[in-house]
């Protein structure tokens, strides 16, 4: 078992509870303490929201690390639009609460992205961005973990770019307020989650690659 990098708030977080602070430091020098506390709230909430906890990545080279906490929604049989090919989907929605940072799911590189910002589809609906990663790995199996946030107005963070490469359960971005993750998965994996079983990010096993 390897240990993450001990944190506690995600650096997505920082300069929001700077802010916080400084004003409920203001608040109690010009006038009195008690003005500070609606403030000093906020500033607990926004860290319990941006707390990044400490993960134990399990020894295992082909394992699939779940990208986000949450829920398993669905397991199935499905085409992947982003390198056409036929895969296995999983399906994840992150807890209400987070934590809501992002981890890659294996070692290799990036190869792609795809970003759709949010708009209105051809029915005039407002649709929610939507953000695609295309991971490969050093012996060329191909995971795409796709994020659709929860809210239109999310702005989905993401420390990695095409081109770069991501350790296995290493944080590569931070999506607040959750999302509902797609993972799409060579067609030979072996799927080690069921539906409804709740998964922490760079702890628990989604899937193993095979290789023969």
């Amino acid at each position: 078992m390897n240990k993450t990098r001990f944190s506690v708030i995600s650096r997505s977080g920082l300069g929001l509870l700077l802010l916080w602070l400084s004003v409920a430091i203001l608040l109690a020098l010009l006038s009195h303490w008690i003005f500070s506390l609606p403030v000093v709230l906020l500033l607990f909430m926004t860290a319990y929201l941006y707390r990044d906890l400490p993960r134990t990545l399990p020894a295992k080279p082909l394992a699939i690390l779940s990208p986000l906490d949450g829920k398993i929604i669905s397991c199935e049989p499905a085409d992947d639009p982003y390198v056409d090919r036929h895969a296995i989907c999983l399906q994840t929605q992150t807890h209400a609460l987070g934590p809501f940072v992002l981890r890659a799911p294996m070692e290799g590189k990036i190869v792609k992205q795809w970003f759709s910002p949010a708009g209105k589809d051809m029915d005039g609906k407002r649709t929610s961005a939507v953000m695609a990663m295309w991971i490969r790995s050093d012996e060329d199996d191909d995971v795409v973990v796709v994020i659709s946030p929860l809210y239109r107005w999310t702005r989905i963070v993401c420390w990695s770019q095409a081109g770069e490469r991501v350790g296995q359960g290493r944080r590569c971005g931070f999506i607040p307020l959750g999302a509902k993750i797609e993972v799409f998965l060579p067609d030979n994996a072996r799927i080690k989650v069921d539906a409804g079983q709740s998964v922490t990010a760079g702890d628990n096993i989604l899937a193993e690659l095979v290789h023969k």
